[in-house]
């Protein structure tokens, strides 16, 4: 579910031209409003902001577009273009569970290097590969900073108990 950012005017700035696009496209705008739900609103420190309204992301598109994130960072970062059969794995951190923190508190070992674009209240992330294996990349990307942001951790190449390489 992608909740309210009226916390970041940058954010809020940039939600505007969507918020047209789905107004033009009926189909979508009708899905958005039938399955929006009420969600309680807090702030980062913990202090409540009061009710908001959430609507479900599209689970085929979402992941999809994040996919495609990553591996255009990937080029980026690396100048490697990633193999077509690299699996990338997608876990989305849900801030609502009492220890969201410490499952990432593993990647701050790692050793990532943080970039920022603008202030960060947009987008940012995190991120690193392997010394031994250049399929092996980690993601930390974080989008719209403050209480309505979204985590996605991602990771290139096989999983460590996986030895097919299919992911």
């Amino acid at each position: 579910m992608a909740g309210s950012f009226g916390e970041s005017a940058k954010a809020s700035e940039r939600l505007q031209p969507s918020l047209r696009a789905i107004r033009r496209n009926k189909r979508v705008l009708k899905e958005k409003i039938l399955n929006a739900r009420p969600v309680e609103r807090y702030s980062p420190g913990g202090i409540y902001l009061g009710q908001g309204v959430a609507v479900p992301v599209d689970s085929v598109a979402h992941p999809r577009v994040l996919k495609r994130i990553v591996k255009g960072l990937y080029w980026h970062h690396f100048r490697i273009q990633m193999d077509q059969t690299t699996p990338i794995t997608l876990v989305f951190i849900d801030k609502s569970k009492p220890n969201w923190q410490s499952a990432l508190s593993v990647f701050g070992n790692l050793g990532p290097t943080h970039v920022q674009i603008g202030d960060g209240e947009t987008f940012q992330y995190l991120y690193g590969r392997a010394t031994d294996d250049d399929a092996f990349s980690f993601w930390l990307l974080i989008f719209f900073k403050g209480s309505g942001e979204q985590i996605v951790l991602a990771h290139t190449g096989k999983d460590h108990d996986d030895q097919t390489g299919h992911g």
